[in-house]
């Protein structure tokens, strides 16, 4: 039996564009599936982001380190002008995984990669100084971008925590 209805091209591209309407419509969060479903997605098709904790000591006499020339500008807003790169690691990571980088006086930083997003990820800081923690936060931080966090006093200056995720 034929369907005479379909030879008209009005139609048939009318209910091509209703089909195309209403698998847009239904995605897992309206079928009433857990938003984790299309979290977990998003993460396949990430893949892994690169974590990278710099210490750097600040100090109000000084020059910038040259290994610290990217993040000049954001540098130049602190009210230190000396900025030495003391160590720099970075880590491929997942959601969920974390990497620990040793600083110097028996302290250590902590961060966590909870999630992410195409625009940001999310991460928990941890500070720790002689295995007590002194310092525990959680942050958003755009995609590819630095965020810098102030840490404990250090000589005669301050330790700074750049920290970039890029992916």
């Amino acid at each position: 039996m034929r369907t005479p209805f379909l030879r008209s091209p009005l139609l048939a591209r009318a209910l091509l564009v209703g089909f195309i309407t209403l698998g847009t419509l239904i995605s897992p969060t309206t079928l009433g599936q857990p938003t984790e479903l299309a979290h977990r997605a998003t993460e396949a098709r990430l893949g892994e982001a690169e974590v990278s904790v710099m210490v750097v000591r600040a100090t109000e006499k000084g020059t910038i380190d040259p290994r610290l020339t990217s993040l000049k500008r954001q540098l130049e807003i602190m009210r230190f002008d000396g900025f030495d790169l003391l160590s720099h690691r970075h880590q491929d990571l997942s959601d969920g995984e974390s990497m620990t980088v040793d600083v110097v006086g028996g302290s250590r930083v902590r961060v966590k990669l909870i999630d992410r997003t195409k625009a940001q990820a999310r991460i928990r800081i941890e500070l720790f100084r002689d295995n007590e923690q002194r310092f525990d936060s959680t942050v958003r931080i755009n995609r590819n971008r630095t965020l810098l966090v102030g840490g404990t006093k250090q000589d005669d200056g301050v330790l700074v925590f750049p920290i970039t995720v890029s992916y």
